[in-house]
């Protein structure tokens, strides 16, 4: 505690905070936001450049509230905010989302590059890996700042399995929600690990039937044709529904593969690569019966003739023909006879 307090006199008075002992790649970090209910203590006017770093900090926090608070909250209960090297730290046991859209991951590079990073992740120390981390939530921010070379800010916190899923739902909850299909393909994982319901619907803010309807779906439709369709954002549960009673728990179709191995469906975004598969799994649109024929007869009986319409001009060529057959018979008839 008395080294909270010389860190945070130092911020104040604008100076150095006394020298760290935590390895370079687990450096502790002072927090730089202010519980709303306890006001700032005024600044010294010389501190002008670390209120304004100040301000900035906090300028980011606002714009991603919920994290700010998750944050607060963590740093009040004694928890650390530290700058881990991004190499020491793997990915969860389980995961959450699938793989993000490139153009949204490029965007996220490009503004920790320019701003740094604002919202610390979440992490546990390893389990089997002494000296290594395991993410909770924030893999996209990890990522991003493993390609940039650059530290990682992270809360630590000592988490059991339960804990770790149930942290990780909160914060989807709190930012951008998972897609339906994302939802049954995490409770599908959560479930095969044998996690208890309890944990599962916590994990996913969800309630029961919910769950047995993501597990229906996930265990419904194919895991790699979910990994080839992607995320869908904008397919909700009746769809996916729908797509599992059409393959009824098989495995991917053969009439698919040639779909999902097209270059053109790939390049689809992931709303799209849905509608394609289940158009491509639609039972195939009867033809459309052919017309039945015209059949004209002379008035003795003893002529008949069959018509076809092809539909369009053929349709009305037709009944022009077939309105002149009295009259093309009797002509017919009435010719001189030919020599024998």
């Amino acid at each position: 505690m008395s080294r909270r307090r010389d860190d945070l006199r130092a911020l104040f008075a604008g100076g150095d905070s006394a020298p760290s002992d935590e390895a370079p790649e687990q450096k502790a970090l002072v927090p730089t936001f202010v519980r709303p209910d306890n006001p700032p203590v005024p600044a010294p006017r010389a501190a002008s450049g670390a209120l304004k770093a100040m301000g900035l900090e906090l300028d980011g926090l606002r714009r991603a509230a919920a994290e700010a608070d998750a944050l607060k909250d963590a740093l009040h209960a004694g928890e650390r905010v530290l700058e881990l090297n991004p190499s020491l730290v793997d990915a969860a046991f389980v995961r959450d989302r699938m793989m993000g859209d490139p153009a949204e991951d490029a965007a996220l590079e490009a503004s920790l590059a320019a701003s740094g990073q604002q919202v610390p992740i979440l992490v546990r120390p390893h389990r089997e890996k002494p000296g290594r981390y395991e993410a909770a939530y924030g893999h996209r921010r990890l990522a991003a700042l493993q390609r940039l070379g650059r530290p990682v800010r992270a809360v630590v916190r000592t988490m059991d399995d339960d804990q770790l899923v149930i942290a990780q739902g909160q914060e989807n909850n709190q930012r951008l929600d998972l897609s339906f299909i994302e939802k049954a393909r995490y409770a599908a994982a959560l479930d095969g690990r044998g996690f208890a319901r309890g944990t599962i619907v916590a994990a996913l803010d969800a309630h029961t039937a919910d769950i047995t309807r993501y597990l229906n779906v996930a265990n419904g439709v194919p895991d790699a044709l979910i990994a080839a369709i992607g995320p869908a954002p904008r397919t909700g549960r009746p769809r996916w529904m729908a797509l599992a009673a059409a393959l009824g728990g098989r495995r991917v179709p053969q009439s698919l593969e040639p779909v999902l191995a097209d270059p053109a469906f790939r390049s689809l975004p992931s709303d799209e690569r849905f509608a394609a598969v289940m158009e491509a799994l639609a039972p195939p649109r009867p033809r459309p019966a052919a017309p039945r024929p015209a059949l004209w007869r002379s008035p003795d009986g003893a002529v008949g003739v069959e018509l076809r319409a092809s539909g369009g001009e053929g349709a009305d060529f037709a009944a022009f023909v077939e309105a002149r057959l009295d009259g093309l018979l009797e002509e017919f008839r009435a010719r001189p006879a030919r020599p024998s």
